[in-house]
């Protein structure tokens, strides 16, 4: 039975959206929050949650600031932002931060129906219209760096995963290789896919394949050395 959070101020906001989970989800758990501090709130009492609905405007705490707090109460549940603020630079730095997806209000319901059944399942999602618009802009930016630095920017724990997504391992399969549980193995991927900057596994892949592996195992400490302190806020999140 998945449990899902939602955090918005607008009652009307939080009721529609839960018809659109009870519609798509059977059994489903539904929570709601109107504030960051309601949400802290529930953290407490249901630390076990499997998707968060978050939006950036709220009364208590607004903006990335919000998404910061979230992140560090829920620190292994996704967190997909649905949202008023179609903004690729605020998306591009909310994905930075932690965020499994992003969706702006604005967006037909087909495209949130696809979003939580793509986060749920430990994908990242953001529309592809504004997943263009973010690549220009997160490509403009001068810390854009290369895959293989990138690849040596995740901890070892993720490039093991990556390397068995490489292999195409289901989660499943995943988490019992490593000897972990499968939300933690989902936890690891959205991280994965948010610092490598791709929205698919099959962009992983493609993206990775002439990558040697080994060897950035072996060079990571000189890798991560060679990045110097220009890590973004997004590697402390994996």
């Amino acid at each position: 039975m998945p449990q899902i959070l939602i955090v918005d101020d607008h009652p009307l906001v939080r009721e529609a959206v839960s018809c659109i989970l009870h519609a798509l989800l059977d059994q489903s758990m539904i929570r709601e929050a109107g504030s960051v501090n309601e949400a802290c709130q529930t953290a407490r009492l249901h630390p076990q949650l499997d998707m968060i609905l978050f939006d950036l405007m709220l009364p208590d705490v607004s903006g990335l600031d919000g998404l910061i707090a979230i992140r560090r109460h829920f620190p292994i549940a996704p967190v997909l932002v649905f949202t008023a603020l179609d903004d690729a630079k605020i998306a591009a730095k909310a994905m930075a931060l932690g965020a499994a997806g992003y969706v702006p209000k604005s967006a037909p319901k087909s495209v949130l129906l696809e979003a939580i059944t793509e986060v749920l399942k430990g994908a990242i999602y953001v529309p592809a219209q504004l997943a263009s618009l973010m690549r220009a802009v997160q490509w403009e930016s001068p810390a854009s760096l290369n895959i293989a630095v990138r690849v040596c920017r995740l901890t070892r724990c993720e490039i093991r995963v990556l390397q068995l997504v490489r292999q195409g391992l289901f989660n499943k399969q995943i988490a019992y290789e490593l000897g972990i549980s499968e939300p933690t193995v989902k936890a690891h991927i959205s991280a994965i896919l948010r610092k490598l900057n791709v929205f698919s596994r099959t962009q992983i892949v493609v993206e990775t394949a002439n990558l040697d592996f080994d060897a950035i195992l072996r060079n990571k400490t000189a890798c991560e050395a060679s990045s110097g302190g220009n890590v973004s806020s997004s590697s402390s999140s994996g």
